[in-house]
């Protein structure tokens, strides 16, 4: 897996330390708020920064590109949409198909049986150990959700009230990937469905061995502000081809 140096930063101003920092604390059972000690508030700082890098890396893994064609705003390492595209004329070959071209002809069902009939037989081989999802776009979960919606049945009708917590198809659960609203600034497909294993797509983060590595929280009196910094190694990777079937639109 190729990893990449990174480095994150973030800043609290004075103005915005209450609002953030302090509501943080502020919402935690048994505290008091007229004794807060060093340790609460770096804990609650920690878990600020932690969130923000969590939010970022998830955004990366699927919108990630170094070269800038993309327009991701996430250039830092390549992400699994970039991984897929650079791929579509060499190692996945003909599995990319252009998904809006499909939509207009057939169901967002038919689409799905076609994709896991598409797969491949190494690929069926892994189903009893339970890790094979279709990753799919928000447009996509929609419009499934809207397919089970029209099925006038008791168990829709149910659904319909009380909402769905998971959706399956054939015993395939269906993972959205909500990469709004970055998606839409980029020039990525917007919607998209990749049948493969979960442990097939690979994000690596090394926060020990990376020469340079650090993660930092002082406070400026210059700019009146508490900063954090960490620097690590990620790297993404569609491990094995063979075991994708992906539909996306053309570039």
């Amino acid at each position: 897996i190729p990893m990449t140096r990174v480095k994150a930063e973030n800043a609290f101003a004075a103005s915005d330390y209450f609002s953030t920092v302090f509501e943080l604390i502020a919402s935690s059972s048994g505290v008091n708020m007229e004794d807060l000690t060093g340790t609460e508030l770096e804990a609650a700082e920690t878990e600020l920064f932690r969130k923000a890098i969590a939010a970022s890396i998830a955004m990366g893994l699927w919108l990630g590109d170094t070269s800038g064609s993309y327009k991701s705003g996430y250039t830092a390492f390549d992400g699994i949409l970039k991984l897929i595209t650079e791929r579509s004329a060499d190692d996945l070959n003909e599995k990319v198909t252009n998904l809006s071209t499909q939509l207009e002809q057939k169901s967002v069902v038919e689409l799905f049986d076609q994709i896991i009939e598409a797969a491949s037989p190494r690929m069926r081989g892994l189903y009893g150990e339970g890790q094979t999802a279709l990753f799919v776009s928000s447009g996509i979960y929609r419009l499934y959700e809207k397919w089970l919606d029209e099925n006038h049945s008791a168990a829709a009708y149910t659904d319909i009230q009380t909402g769905r917590q998971t959706l399956m198809y054939h015993g395939f659960p269906l993972v959205e990937v909500n990469l709004e609203p970055s998606i839409s600034s980029s020039t990525f497909s917007k919607e998209f469905i990749i049948f493969t294993d979960r442990r097939n797509i690979v994000l690596a983060v090394n926060t020990a061995d990376t020469p340079g590595s650090e993660v930092r929280m002082w406070y400026n009196p210059d700019e009146m502000e508490n900063r954090q910094r960490a620097v690590f190694s990620i790297g993404v990777e569609l491990l094995d081809d063979a075991l994708t079937s992906v539909y996306i639109d053309e570039q």
